[in-house]
């Protein structure tokens, strides 16, 4: 939106999804705050994503099409451009909460101390129109089901001096990148809970899809050795089996059927 006194920078990596990416490009063209850099890195779009990134030049400010070798890829091509002080990553379709949100994290970061890495704030996932799960403040000394607890990316604003590497995301993951760098960096000293709504989350992707979940569990337990952490064993144990349950029950039932189970866990239980 302006190239002066950027506060934020935004990356959305894009496949094929022209529809989704529309309700993103409303959002942020909607925000108050105008010292906003976006910057969406395209992976070789054929259904006219990069024609739509075209058309709203007044909004994106720095783009690239081109194959790559998954989200990791794209988002590190990305990081290279970054002129913001602070980083959000959002998919396709995802939009932030309000009008005003960035404002609102504009002030509230200008109140942290220089030291502080990650602030973050509260994702809505809704499911057809409705709120179908809330995040809000992350224990960092808790447990999530399969790692330590973490903010999701989609409400999370890294200091952008975090990504200034080469590499800042490990590509050899498809699905826990961006886990296993916050694993790296996150410390309760370094990190803020804003206390705000940043983003609404599309539901879907590849790490929530049950025909990944197998997949998506490997590599949960590779992190768990690559960072040097320990999961309780009854943890360990209960993911192993979940995740060979939902495969089963989605080349039995399909996939819309484990997707309600597993909402419904998740609003009972309050796992993430």
């Amino acid at each position: 939106m302006t190239h002066d006194a950027v506060s934020f920078t935004i990356i959305t990596s894009t496949l094929n999804c022209r529809d989704a990416l529309i309700k993103t490009i409303d959002s942020i063209r909607g925000q108050s705050c105008r010292s906003v850099q976006w910057i969406i890195a395209d992976g070789g779009s054929t259904d006219g994503t990069v024609n739509l990134i075209r058309s709203n030049a007044d909004v994106v400010d720095d783009w690239f099409s081109g194959p790559d070798q998954g989200i990791y890829d794209a988002w590190n091509k990305a990081c290279r451009l970054i002129r913001g002080e602070w980083v959000l990553f959002l998919g396709a379709g995802d939009t932030l909460a309000a009008a005003g949100t960035l404002a609102q994290v504009q002030q509230a970061v200008g109140r942290l101390p220089p030291s502080a890495l990650i602030a973050y704030g509260n994702v809505v996932q809704c499911v057809a129109g409705e709120i179908a799960y809330r995040f809000g403040e992350v224990d960092l000394a808790g447990w999530e089901l399969y790692r330590p607890a973490l903010p999701p990316h989609q409400g999370t604003f890294h200091r952008a001096t975090l990504l200034h590497g080469q590499r800042p995301f490990d590509t050899s993951y498809r699905v826990v990148g961006d886990g296993k760098l916050l694993l790296q960096v996150i410390r309760p000293e370094l990190t803020h809970y804003l206390g705000i709504d940043v983003a609404d989350m599309e539901p879907g992707g590849i790490g929530s899809h049950p025909a990944s979940c197998i997949k998506v569990m490997k590599e949960f337990l590779r992190l768990e050795k690559d960072i040097g952490y320990r999961i309780p064993f009854w943890r360990r144990s209960w993911f192993i089996v979940r995740s060979y349950v939902k495969y089963f029950l989605f080349r039995t039932v399909g996939s819309h059927a484990v997707s309600n189970v597993a909402l419904l866990t998740r609003r009972l239980g309050g796992s993430r």
